[in-house]
């Protein structure tokens, strides 16, 4: 019995604590994005960054899309606006502009099964889009095979086995 008590204790304490730092996240992320509608990118980054790291999945999206388009300060930079995509993917934001990137080689090698996996990843877990099946006719019938595995594998480690 004390063990039960024990172990609830720790799981509703863990709760508690897991539910400070999302505030926390969605508050520096508000602060970021406040900067941001502001103009002033380099401290919207800054903010982002301390939201990513508290796993706000969003901010580690803005930031990719912040040096993707190179805004004011912010020099367009294709390799760090993958770096960050792929971050937000691996935080559970949609995968959809990683998965463009990887189709036309952009801050990235080009590759069509690298494509696919993150579009079908981000289709998984949103609404299904025409793209997955557009990069899928580029790929034999055994690497859509592996690559769906792959998917399988990204989804139960960023979203847990559902």
């Amino acid at each position: 019995m004390k063990t039960i008590i024990l172990f609830l204790s720790c799981l509703l304490t863990y709760n508690v604590c897991a539910n400070e730092v999302q505030r926390e996240a969605r508050a520096w992320h508000m602060k970021a994005t406040a900067k941001q509608v502001k103009h002033e990118y380099i401290e919207a980054i800054r903010l982002f960054k301390i939201a990513s790291e508290l796993g706000n999945p969003s901010a580690s999206h803005n930031i990719g899309v912040m040096y993707f388009h190179g805004m004011g300060a912010v020099l367009q930079d294709y390799k760090l606006a993958a770096k960050w995509y792929q971050k937000a993917a691996e935080q559970g934001f949609p995968a959809s502009n990683l998965a463009s990137m990887y189709s036309n080689g952009q801050g990235v090698i080009q590759s069509d099964t690298k494509a696919y996996i993150w579009s079908a990843l981000s289709d998984r877990k949103n609404s299904p889009s025409n793209t997955t099946n557009r990069i899928a006719k580029k790929l034999s019938p055994l690497e859509i095979k592996e690559a769906d595995k792959e998917v399988e594998k990204l989804y139960n480690k960023i979203y847990g086995k559902k």
